[in-house]
């Protein structure tokens, strides 16, 4: 049975091409129909303008902070879901289209 709503949380801080090279695997996933993903990127002290575009089952958000650490930014990410599941993922791990 697979997972309904889940949120990938993503603290981010170093090379934007590799973010980028992360969130093209996520965008690349082959859900269920009845899968909703929302993915929460926080830029730590940076910025990240890279159009991202959303699907009907994959939502992308990008908050900018002040520097404030990976942990206290992954927390903050945390508290912007309501989502029932939690996937936490560094900004170098792509996923493969069907994990």
């Amino acid at each position: 049975m697979p997972i309904p709503h889940a949120a990938i949380i993503i603290p981010f801080g170093a090379d934007p091409a590799i973010l980028r090279w992360t969130l093209d695997g996520i965008a690349e996933q082959q859900l269920d129909p009845s899968v909703k993903i929302e993915v929460h990127i926080g830029c730590d002290g940076c910025t990240f303008d890279d159009l991202l575009q959303n699907t009907n089952q994959i939502s992308f958000h990008i908050t900018s902070y002040p520097r404030i650490g990976i942990s206290a930014l992954r927390n903050a990410l945390i508290q912007q879901t309501q989502a029932p599941y939690l996937i936490l993922l560094n900004s170098d791990c792509r996923p493969s289209p069907t994990t």
